[in-house]
């Protein structure tokens, strides 16, 4: 691995408060130069972000029509009557996004634009999303063979999402200064609640007897709703015209690539801790996966309720949640904000743990939520969802601010990567709830969250002065400090 402390780090990337297009001259190999612009930068910063608040909101409305922790969870459900098929779904949907991020990362760190795969990634997502809807529109085969091509569409559309990541958020840290990082991710969290709201008042139309509309047709037309939603949503981003930032002259091989990633997290204490902090993260929140077997196994909720309401009760309190965290996240920083969520996220598993115990001790409390338990799950879920969005909030801007510009793809890659084995954990918690009670499940995400509270105190701020590591235009590393 090449490491050098004398070298000259790669030159400061122009300030995403000043977007001109500047190309670095060592990249062309000639002095700096500006490309001509009829706008000026500020009025290309605020296009920019209103329109990935905007893509943000149709997303997050669209994906409501196909979300796998209740609309696809309740239709998994029903076509096979496991939870473990439930909670590998669940699974599928978060690996995608992230196993391809280490190759993407390192195909793109000697790109200036990243725009060209966004776009190819998006293409790739609507087309999962048409399998999807043409499977169940034309389905005559068994319940598990329809599984299994949902369970096809859901991994390449979350595979195609992981080839977006990286390009999305170099574009974003580029595009929009870090002040406004908050509030852009709460606006995108709260325009969609509103709008993802919306939505699952005709998802529960759609799913229930009200609509006439034949199983599975009914989940079809919901996918065709995704379909026109979230593609309008992919062309109101890839119109933001991108800046130039400072690259890697030339790719390293990607073994020596996969070595870089060893050396930043030796040399980068913040990024460690970070990832620990989603390792115990992914156990807090694992069983959240079985909220909707749960519903099902205790209650015979329908799906009208577990795909459409609790859909609902996510994105409505999840987007206005979101306006509070991004306001704190501006006010005193993200990191305290994390402290905040590592707390909290204990709090919808406790609640989830105890009405499941007092399911099993039976008598009048069991009575009382089987007749109630519709409120008791919109408090889970309600909880639930506040935490996750300021997580996310705090997540984002901090994950953002720990890399420096010429190796932000390198550290978005990596860590990523390594959180793909994290993201099986809802497939854990439906293999378990197979052999152990529902509250055995919630107990140990509990555990889980003590642990994530614990590793959340110790996260540290940034600043741009604090880069433990840089690189320079070779790729090489180097040390700023011990």
């Amino acid at each position: 691995m090449m490491l050098s402390e004398p070298a000259t780090p790669a030159s400061e990337p122009n300030r995403s408060d000043s977007q001109g297009d500047t190309v670095d001259a060592e990249q062309t190999g000639a002095a700096q130069a500006t490309v001509p612009s009829t706008s000026s930068p500020d009025e290309h910063a605020s296009k920019a972000f209103w329109l990935t608040v905007g893509n943000g909101a149709l997303s997050m409305m669209g994906s409501a029509f196909f979300a796998t922790d209740t609309v696809l969870a309740g239709l998994t459900e029903k076509l096979t009557k496991s939870s473990l098929c439930v909670g590998a779904l669940v699974s599928a949907s978060s690996v995608g996004w992230m196993w391809p991020q280490i190759f993407v990362g390192h195909w793109l760190e000697t790109k200036p634009r990243k725009m060209p795969a966004y776009i190819l990634s998006a293409v790739g997502r609507v087309a999962s999303l048409i399998l999807m809807a043409v499977a169940a529109y034309f389905w005559r085969g068994s319940s598990m063979s329809l599984y299994w091509i949902l369970f096809l569409s859901v991994a390449l559309f979350s595979s195609f999402g992981g080839i977006v990541g990286i390009p999305f958020m170099d574009i974003v840290a580029k595009t929009i200064h870090r002040r406004h990082l908050p509030l852009l991710w709460a606006y995108r969290n709260v325009f969609g609640g509103i709008l993802g709201f919306v939505s699952s008042g005709i998802i529960a139309y759609i799913l229930s007897a009200r609509s006439n509309i034949p199983f599975p047709r009914n989940y079809a037309l919901l996918f065709s709703f995704a379909i026109v939603l979230n593609g309008s949503a992919y062309a109101m981003f890839a119109v933001i015209r991108e800046p130039i930032e400072p690259v890697m002259t030339s790719r390293t091989p990607f073994r020596v690539y996969l070595k870089r990633g060893i050396m930043i997290f030796k040399h980068d204490r913040d990024y460690r801790l970070l990832y620990l902090y989603r390792c115990v993260w992914a156990g807090a929140t694992m069983s959240q996966a079985i909220l909707v077997p749960c519903a099902v196994h205790y209650f015979d909720a329908p799906p009208a309720k577990t795909g459409g309401w609790f859909t609902g009760v996510i994105l409505l309190v999840g987007g206005i949640s979101s306006l509070a965290w991004g306001w704190l996240t501006r006010r005193v920083g993200e990191v305290r904000v994390l402290h905040a969520t590592g707390t909290l996220v204990v709090c919808p598993t406790l609640i989830a743990l105890l009405m499941t115990l007092l399911m099993h001790v039976g008598g009048t409390p069991a009575t009382f939520l089987r007749t109630h338990y519709m409120g008791v799950y919109i408090i889970i879920y309600a909880l639930a969802s506040a935490v996750n969005n300021g997580n996310t909030i705090a997540y984002n801007v901090y994950t953002l601010s720990l890399p420096p510009p010429e190796l932000r793809p390198s550290y978005l890659a990596f860590i990523n990567t390594l959180i793909v084995p994290l993201l099986l954990a809802p497939t854990l918690a439906g293999y378990l709830v197979e052999l152990l009670p529902y509250p055995a499940v919630f107990a140990l995400s509990c555990i889980c969250a003590l642990a994530t509270m614990r590793v959340a105190a110790h996260l540290q701020p940034r600043t741009a002065t604090q880069y433990p590591i840089r690189g320079d235009s070779n790729g090489v590393l180097v040390l700023t400090s011990e």
